[in-house]
C-alpha cells in the first residue's frame, strides 16, 4: 500500500475512535439531554461496533479457508466483492453478505470439496453445475457464521491462433441467470491466469494481476462505492454477462 494512504488511514481511524470514545462518554455522563439526538448516537455507536465485528468474522473465516487451500496446494485470488474491497477499502466491504474466491479450473485440485469438508471447519451450502461447467461452491464457516463461495474459472479463447484472444469466465446462479439457457450468467474477464500477490487481512493473497480490468469488467464505475443486493445487481449493478 502506498505509504501516504497508510498514514491517510492511520490518521483517520485515529480520530474515528477518538470521537466514537467521546461520544460515548457523553451519553455515560447523560450531559446531552435530548432524547433523540442520543438515541442517535446510541445507534451510530452500535453500527460502528457491528461494522468492526464483521470485519473481524469475515477475516476469520478467510483465514481459515486460507489455511485448508494453501495445506493442500490447491491456487485460489480474492475474486468479486472480496476483491473490489480489499483493493479499493484495504477492508471487507461493510456491506457485502459474503466473501468471494476464485479459482481457475486448470489449476482446480478436483477434490477440493470434500478436503474443505473434512476439515470441519465450513458447512456446504450448495453445488451448483458440475466441475467441467459452471461450476460454485458455497459454504459457511462454522465458527462465525460467515457464507463464503468458490467460483471456477474458465477459459476461453476467441479468434484464430496466433492472433487468438484468451479471457475467462465464471458463472452464477438464482434471479435472472436461471432463465439462460445454459440456466447461469456467465460472466467473462478479460485478464489472463497470472497472479500477483496482495498484502490483505494481516496475511499475503493472490488477487489477479490485472486487478482493475477484472473490476472494470465486473462493476464498470468500481472505484465508486454503490449498496446493491446480488438480485439488484443482476439487473443494474453488475456488468460483463456474455450470454
Amino acid at each position: 500500500m502506498n505509504p501516504f494512504i497508510m498514514v491517510i488511514d492511520i490518521v483517520y481511524f485515529t480520530l474515528f475512535f477518538i470521537f466514537s470514545a467521546f461520544l460515548k462518554l457523553l451519553s455515560y455522563l447523560n450531559i446531552i439531554k435530548d432524547g433523540e439526538t442520543k438515541q442517535i448516537i446510541l445507534s451510530y455507536l452500535d453500527i460502528t461496533k457491528d461494522y468492526k465485528r464483521k470485519q473481524i468474522k469475515f477475516g476469520k473465516c478467510l483465514s481459515d479457508m486460507k489455511k485448508i487451500l494453501d495445506v493442500n496446494n490447491q491456487q485460489f485470488f480474492l475474486a468479486d466483492g472480496t476483491l473490489l474491497g480489499a483493493y479499493r477499502d484495504q477492508k471487507f466491504i461493510d456491506y457485502d453478505g459474503d466473501i468471494d474466491l476464485g479459482i481457475f479450473y486448470k489449476k482446480l485440485n478436483k477434490n477440493i470439496k470434500d478436503l474443505i469438508l473434512k476439515s470441519n471447519k465450513f458447512y456446504l451450502i450448495h453445488e451448483l453445475g458440475i466441475v467441467e461447467d459452471g461450476y460454485e461452491l458455497s459454504f459457511r464457516h462454522k465458527e462465525t457464521g460467515v457464507p463464503l463461495d468458490i467460483f471456477i474459472f474458465y477459459e476461453e479463447s476467441t479468434g484464430i491462433f496466433p492472433f487468438n484472444n484468451i479471457s475467462y469466465w465464471n458463472s452464477s446462479y438464482f434471479g435472472v441467470c436461471s432463465t439462460k439457457k445454459e440456466g447461469y450468467c456467465k460472466w467473462k474477464k478479460n485478464i489472463n491466469d497470472s497472479l500477483k500477490k496482495y498484502k490483505f487481512n494481516d496475511d499475503i493473497y493472490y488477487i489477479p494481476y490485472d486487478t482493475e480490468q477484472y473490476l472494470t469488467d465486473s462493476y464498470n464505475d468500481w472505484k465508486t462505492p454503490k449498496q446493491f443486493g446480488y438480485t439488484q445487481g443482476l439487473v443494474d449493478g453488475y456488468y460483463g454477462i456474455s450470454n
